[in-house]
């Protein structure tokens, strides 16, 4: 009996160790969707759809190019800052236009975008598994978008592992591994918020997809109808639609 319970032991311990092993090299592949190295650089189209004052004001479309410039340390390890820079139209010369910064603290991809801190990934991805990814920011924060007052994180839910390490066409490209993070799908009569993202393997986010609506039931004044059977693109009163999708990289 003993011997028996000797032998239980050391398989029980051996079984936690290739376990052990075996998450930390899903932990290790699954981080290089979200890879950060000083030079590289990715570049999106950018398509936005513009709702102000319950009518359509604008439909634009722009060319977006981020780049990791520098590396540096700080209390909580190491942080990468990112260059953005836009564009309209090919011929035109990139132009800076803010600075974000990114980084992978225990086991969390951290995307810091204009002071707010999103919680893009967790290691190692598992199916279905969800988190809080704006836990690290204020969700009820407003924003002026082409004159109008949004609240665009209210009520969102956690962010989940929609689909991973699958085979798919984005823009140009064809990618063998994309991982799916569905950050929200929320909507009632007077809001819609959905959000996306996708990931390549050693590349980064390829794909990612934004629609923050509301429905005013009064404009200047006067009542407006937020018919619920109405598709949103003509239900609309304010706020956006975006599609990012990546263009080229290195």
């Amino acid at each position: 009996m003993k011997y028996f319970f000797i032998f239980f032991s050391i398989a029980t311990i051996c079984q936690a160790c290739v376990k052990n092993e075996r998450e930390q090299i899903d932990i290790i592949g699954d981080k290089s969707f979200f890879p950060l190295q000083v030079g590289r650089f990715l570049e999106y189209e950018v398509d936005s759809i513009y709702y102000r004052q319950g009518t359509f004001l604008d439909s634009v479309h722009t060319q977006v190019r981020e780049e990791i410039l520098t590396q540096s340390k700080d209390s909580l390890g190491e942080v990468y800052i990112i260059l953005r820079s836009n564009k309209k139209r090919p011929d035109q010369p990139w132009i800076p236009s803010s600075s974000y910064s990114a980084r992978i603290i225990d086991q969390k991809a951290i995307r810091n975008e204009g002071n707010l801190h999103f919680i893009k990934l967790i290691f190692p991805f598992v199916l279905n598994q969800t988190w809080e990814g704006l836990a690290l920011i204020q969700t009820d924060i407003k924003f002026d978008v082409q004159g109008e007052t949004i609240e665009p994180y209210q009520n969102w839910e956690p962010f989940k592992i929609k689909d991973s390490s699958h085979a798919e066409k984005i823009g140009t490209f064809s990618f063998n591994e994309v991982v799916t993070v569905l950050q929200t799908d929320e909507e009632d009569i007077l809001s819609k918020r959905f959000s996306v993202e996708k990931y390549a393997k050693n590349i980064g986010l390829v794909y990612k997809e934004l629609s923050i609506l509301d429905c005013n039931t009064n404009i200047n004044g006067m009542p407006n109808s937020c018919n619920s059977l109405e598709p949103w693109r003509t239900r609309a009163t304010k706020g956006f639609i975006m599609r990012q999708t990546l263009a080229r990289h290195n």
